[in-house]
């Protein structure tokens, strides 16, 4: 049998459709941003975002997270040209780096080791509420409080869970398609996913060898 895949133009709203006998998916993690489990409260809601286009030279910048994404906005944003007056903190719960890729975790290193970027690792947030000032208080799991005029969440995204199910693809936890490590294939016969739709280490070189596995396994199907 063949596929249909429907999709549609934003700017016309027109449906229009392709048939294929093989698809591979790799749409990536395009859903919102992961949130933590503590609130936001209101009044500091604005200085609680989930990438750098509000921070401002001079602020003390908290960057939540251990995925390649926390650290490239971590180590970006120390090198960036007019933010030389920022302070950085990285927050990751883990003591040490271990999803990073090789680049991203040399340069979070060089600039940890430093003290170019300051180091809260080994911690997770209990919560945040804001001071007089209506700055961010960070209340840490061990009994620790710092003061920070912006946070950037680096948590992730969520899996497409939408074209998923209508894909009829089985998932397992989190959202994650079930699929054969070996071809990338899912519980339906000729669709693949590939990418950070089944990995959240934002790797484009892991991406690359999922496409390789699963164009490998659709050419020996055709021979």
């Amino acid at each position: 049998g063949l596929f249909e895949i429907i999709y549609g133009q934003e700017v016309t709203e027109e449906v229009q459709s392709i048939k294929a006998k093989n698809v591979i998916l790799s749409v990536g993690r395009m859903g919102k941003p992961n949130k933590p489990r503590y609130k936001f409260p209101k009044a500091i809601k604005e200085r609680l975002n989930f990438n750098l286009s509000k921070v401002q030279n001079g602020e003390r910048v908290m960057v939540v997270g251990g995925g390649d994404t926390a650290g490239e906005y971590a180590y970006g944003l120390v090198e960036l040209e007019g933010m030389e007056d920022c302070t950085v903190t990285l927050n990751y719960r883990k003591p040490t780096i271990t999803r990073m890729n090789p680049i991203n975790t040399e340069m979070t290193m060089k600039y940890l080791d430093n003290g170019t970027m300051l180091n809260k690792m080994g911690v997770d947030v209990e919560s945040v509420e804001p001071t007089e000032d209506n700055l961010i208080q960070v209340n840490f799991t061990d009994g620790t409080s710092e003061v920070y005029d912006r946070a950037v969440y680096a948590l992730g995204g969520t899996t497409p869970k939408d074209i998923l199910v209508n894909s009829d693809i089985q998932t397992g936890e989190w959202d994650v398609p079930v699929f054969d490590d070996k071809t990338m294939e899912t519980n339906i016969s000729g669709l693949y996913t590939i990418g950070d739709v089944v990995t959240d280490q934002g790797s484009i070189a892991l991406a690359f060898n999922h496409a390789h596995y699963a164009v490998s396994n659709i050419a020996a199907s055709m021979k």
